[in-house]
This record gives C-alpha cells, structure tokens and sequence, in this order.
C-alpha cells in the first residue's frame, strides 16, 4: 500500500447527477426486446415512468454513486444463463455464460462507462 500511497497519483472522482434527459436517452438506446432482469422490468417500462418517479430515481442512483445510499436488492440480482458454443458441448468451456442484470442497472452502467473513461472529474 506504501507503494500506491506514494506513487499512484491521486484523482478526484466527481460525477455529476444524470439529468432526465440523460436517462432517457440511454433508455431509448436499449433494443425493446432486450432481456429482463429478475426485477422484470423492461427498458419500456422505464420509459413509461412518470417523470416525477424517474427523477426519484435518479436521485436514489446518484445517492449510491456518493456512497450514501445503498443499490436495491432487486437490482443487484441477476440471472446467468449457459448457451452452448456448438451442437455437441460435454465440457464447460464448450458453454458460453450470459450474465443478465437488471435493466435499471445496465442502463446506468451504459451511461456511466463513457464518462469514466475518459477521466471524468481528474
């Protein structure tokens, strides 16, 4: 730790809220069919939110990014399904693992990834 103390630069990480129109726009940029986290909600389902519970939302996501808050339960299940790779798999690497998240969590991290990468807030 000795090490990263003194040589690892120190960056400030701030990000500012996701704005409503932010939100939707990364909604909109999920296909309609995309798979349902355990929560069962669709991206549709989001998009059809009343703007006063988005806000709610948003503001709970931007709650846990400060550390203030903690993710739901439902949002941080998720299921993993197996798809096999070819017509005849008998080992474990011949099956491809699919982890599917919540829809509320996925369209957040979407949102979220960009700026981050770009050194968002040093």
């Amino acid at each position: 730790m000795g090490f990263f103390r003194a040589f690892v630069p120190q960056y400030s990480f701030v990000i500012p809220p996701l704005s409503l129109t932010m939100w939707k726009r990364g909604l909109r940029r999920l296909k309609k069919t995309a798979a349902r986290g355990v929560d069962g909600i669709s991206p549709q389902d989001l998009l059809s939110l009343a703007d006063s519970w988005s806000l709610q939302l948003l503001e709970l996501l931007h709650r846990v990014e400060q550390g203030l808050d903690s993710w739901p339960t439902a949002v941080l299940y998720r299921v993993v399904n197996l798809f096999a790779k070819d017509d005849d798999p008998c080992t474990i690497p011949r099956f491809r693992p699919v982890v599917v998240f919540s829809v509320i969590y996925r369209a957040w991290a979407s949102l979220r990834a960009k700026p981050a990468s770009h050194g968002y807030g040093q």
